[in-house]
């Protein structure tokens, strides 16, 4: 009796310790917040901010992070420290401006650092290069894109140091009728920068120095997208030389091949007729089904973090578009369309775990979110009534800094 004493003593024990660990294990789990960028209201002005809740796709509302101008579009740093956003204007002595944001880890709002032209009116898009010390915004309004260096010490953007000013227009007079560039991404060996040019019917090429600044154009400086496609936004495969382009005003998606050379190449060609960031049309899909009978416009585009499935938002339509990606050739399969639980679908995120996102629904003012099958790439809603948020068109999930 003794030992059989001893035996339920030392499982009591035993049970209680693995509780204690399971108990902190929680408590040391990654921590989640979700910025919105959106437009002025007069019942909202500046970005909004939620905790997220990622194991039940759950959004609990905080409040206004900070006040600030149309920030339309947001990107932060990886540690969670820094939110940038573009103020989608031209009231700045005539231009739009790109803002920089400390986050204050105790309550997730955010305090201004600073406030820099952006030369151009109605800035839309900004990106980040993987040493975050370049960050490149593009002016939908005026057709260019302008880079700023980044302080390593305190994340604080410094006076630009690269302008590039597009021309060009495309047949659709109402929206093609200058150029208009839309969306900035450095390919994932960081060796260019590209823009959709939405004006022009452009994708455009920079070589991007170990210095970290777009000195000239590409060998071959854009290709042409089909005209009146409008390139709006676009996004590379994890793993492989594959580029997505979302056409907004011909609601498709086309698949470029980018091609690289290897730096010993680079040396024995002496730089003439190098590959140099070139990008080749392979193919382009539908966003939408083929039964669709009304107005649409494509917006956000993203890849699941497995590299498996690319998704794509439909206004109009107001669903997700969901495509399988072939590994090796980079094609897509689609694998169906699901609804938002909303209207305008402006932008979304998948969260980094993969299994969760989160839709701005811009038309109905909302937020709705859905679980992901890694597997299928099927999206399920998450149960969550639509959460009020007011014309929402950027979605961020940034994680929360310990103290």
């Amino acid at each position: 009796m003794k030992v059989f004493g001893s035996s339920i003593q030392w499982m009591a024990a035993l049970i209680l310790s693995l509780c204690t660990v399971f108990i902190q294990a929680e408590d040391k789990a990654q921590q989640w917040r979700v910025y919105i960028g959106g437009y002025n209201t007069p019942d909202n002005f500046g970005i909004n901010y939620f905790d997220y809740d990622s194991n039940i796709a759950s959004l609990t509302p905080k409040g206004l992070a900070i006040a600030t101008d149309n920030p339309s579009y947001l990107i932060s740093n990886r540690d969670g420290t820094r939110i940038y956003c573009v103020n989608e204007t031209a009231s700045f002595e005539g231009s739009g401006t790109v803002s920089t944001f400390e986050i204050i880890t105790e309550d997730g709002t955010l305090n201004e650092i600073s406030k820099y032209s952006t030369e151009g009116t109605y800035p839309c898009h900004l990106s980040l290069n993987k040493k975050e010390d370049r960050l490149i915004t593009a002016n939908y309004g005026s057709g260019s894109i302008i880079m700023f260096p980044v302080s390593k010490r305190d994340g604080d953007l410094g006076p630009r140091i690269a302008f590039f000013q597009f021309s060009g227009s495309g047949p659709d007079v109402n929206r093609q009728a200058s150029s208009h560039a839309h969306c900035v991404a450095f390919n994932p060996q960081q060796t260019h920068l590209y823009c959709c040019d939405l004006g022009a019917d452009r994708v455009m090429t920079y070589s991007f120095s170990r210095k970290g600044i777009p000195l000239t154009a590409a060998m071959e400086p854009y290709i042409e997208a089909t005209a009146g496609a409008g390139p709006r936004h676009m996004v590379f495969h994890p793993r492989n030389p594959f580029l997505y382009v979302l056409n907004e005003l011909n609601n498709t998606i086309t698949l470029y091949e980018a091609e690289y050379d290897t730096f010993f190449w680079r040396l024995i060609k002496k730089k003439s007729n190098h590959k140099d960031g070139k990008l080749t049309q392979i193919d382009t899909w539908s966003l939408l089904p083929n039964d669709f009978i009304g107005a649409n416009t494509a917006a956000a585009i993203k890849i699941h973090p497995n590299g498996k499935f690319l998704y794509a938002s439909n206004r109009g339509h107001d669903s997700i578009a969901v495509f399988a990606i072939n590994d090796k050739t980079g094609k897509l399969n689609p694998v169906d369309f699901f609804p938002t639980g909303g209207r305008f679908p402006r932008d979304f995120a998948i969260h980094p775990d993969g299994k969760s996102l989160v839709i701005a629904n811009e038309g109905s003012n909302n937020l709705t979110t859905f679980f992901i099958d890694p597997e299928t790439g099927v999206l399920t809603p998450s149960g969550q009534d639509p959460v009020k948020s007011e014309r929402p068109s950027c979605v961020l999930f940034v994680p929360v800094k310990k103290k």
